[in-house]
């Protein structure tokens, strides 16, 4: 019977560059995606699940919640800059260190498995807050005026 190899052996089968190596690595990594994937459509469900609904008696004079309500227009962060905040430059950044750096093992199998631990950090964290979101969230704090704006999201 053959052991589980050690990391130095599997560094060492994932710098040859035969078919076997290969297999290898694209066994390991189309679980690994697939578990992203999986992690990424339970966490955008989620987004889209209904929240945590609670009797609210009347908080007409609630200062937590009474803050007034930022249109789309004049948020301070609006959605496509967070998007590249959070995705588009640390990609940018790994990509470019790993075609810069030297190293023994193929520039694709790196370059995959830093995409993947990006996408796989984004998708867990976005589960995570779903998750806290929705059972245990409290309400926004411009909560009163959307409650009274005609467009409230």
């Amino acid at each position: 019977k053959r052991q589980m190899s050690s990391d130095g052996e599997d560094q060492k089968l994932l710098s040859n560059q035969s078919p076997k190596a290969m297999s290898f690595a694209a066994r390991w990594s189309i679980s690994d995606w697939f578990c992203t994937l999986l992690l990424t459509a339970f966490g955008l469900w989620l987004d889209r699940a209904p929240p945590f609904m609670r009797y609210l008696p009347p908080q007409e004079h609630d200062p937590n919640i009474a803050y007034p309500h930022t249109p789309n227009a004049l948020q301070r962060v609006p959605v496509p800059l967070l998007f590249r905040l959070c995705f588009t430059l640390p990609l940018a950044v790994m990509v470019l260190l790993l075609a810069l750096l030297p190293t023994k093992l193929p520039k694709r199998i790196l370059v995959n498995e830093a995409v993947l631990g990006l996408i796989s950090s984004l998708s867990f964290t976005l589960l995570v807050i779903c998750i806290i979101k929705n059972s245990v969230g409290r309400l926004r704090p411009d909560f009163l005026d959307r409650r009274h704006s005609p467009i409230a999201p």
